[in-house]
């Protein structure tokens, strides 16, 4: 054998390293990926529970955003803030896992779930005075989202 053949099949055992190398980087990158998308929805699930949590464990927050959803303006100045950041605090978790959906990191099929509880969150005229005022809060593509939402 030749220092030419040699040269030869070192360079052909060296191919065959680098195709394994790459297979097993796939493998890694894809295991990864799932890793992500696991600890994304968790995280997701866990922000759900802990909102609803709070408002099952605060009796004052379930009245104000059942008062508020009926009549804004028989809120009082303080059950107003309250009511707005109980508003922001559930559209935001929705807006989360919104582009969430959309990055891929949370199963599509989740977001198509979402419709109907943010058209239920938003479905007093309260509720959509407060959107309308405050829509601006929120991203674009959430906005619109939230009306097609609406509009099914």
């Amino acid at each position: 054998m030749t220092l030419s053949d040699l040269g030869n099949v070192g360079e052909f055992i060296a191919s065959i390293g680098v195709v394994v190398s790459l297979v097993y980087l796939g493998i890694q990158i894809r295991q990864n990926s799932r890793i992500v998308k696991a600890a994304t929805h968790h995280s997701s699930s866990r922000a759900w529970t802990e909102l609803e949590v709070a408002l099952a464990t605060d009796s004052e927050a379930p009245r104000i955003l059942l008062k508020g959803n009926r009549s804004y303006a028989e809120l009082n100045l303080e059950e107003r803030f309250r009511y707005s950041l109980l508003m922001r605090a559930i559209l935001h978790q929705h807006e989360d896992d919104f582009v969430q959906v959309r990055e891929g990191l949370i199963d599509a099929n989740k977001i198509a779930r979402h419709r109907r509880p943010v058209a239920e969150a938003l479905a007093g005229p309260a509720a959509r005075d407060w959107w309308t005022a405050n829509a601006h809060l929120f991203s674009q593509d959430f906005q619109d989202f939230v009306a097609r939402a609406l509009a099914a």
